[in-house]
């Protein structure tokens, strides 16, 4: 699942579209190669976000953060696809901060502006 494509799909030629107006948002932003490689991993872009129940958003949540054990971990919480969203670029962040953080020392060493 990518945050890119919650609520489109991409379809078989490589084109942006959305389900709902039926409109080509933008065409040929993928090639028919990349478009097959990533149906072969297991990459879905015709799944329809907002017809996932809760239990399956938990499950792509829990993959897309590294978790092994899927399980929701406040029941009462309504879990909606814009809060999904909302969770995903948090993650996102978080790994963009962190990735930076251990990369900037190590490139501040090697141009030589580190004691």
């Amino acid at each position: 699942m990518s945050l890119t494509f919650v609520g489109f799909t991409i379809t078989a030629s490589g084109d942006l579209f959305n389900p709902r107006t039926q409109q080509v948002l933008e065409q040929a932003i993928m090639t028919p190669d990349l478009y097959k490689g990533l149906i072969q991993n297991s990459v879905n872009f015709l799944d329809d976000c907002l017809r996932w129940k809760k239990s399956e958003m938990i499950k792509k949540l829990s993959m897309v953060m590294g978790l092994e054990f899927v399980y929701d971990p406040d029941d009462t919480y309504v879990l909606t696809v814009d809060n999904m969203i909302k969770i995903l670029a948090i993650q996102m962040r978080f790994r963009y901060v962190i990735y930076n953080t251990l990369l900037e020392p190590r490139l501040l060493k090697h141009l030589g502006t580190e004691d």
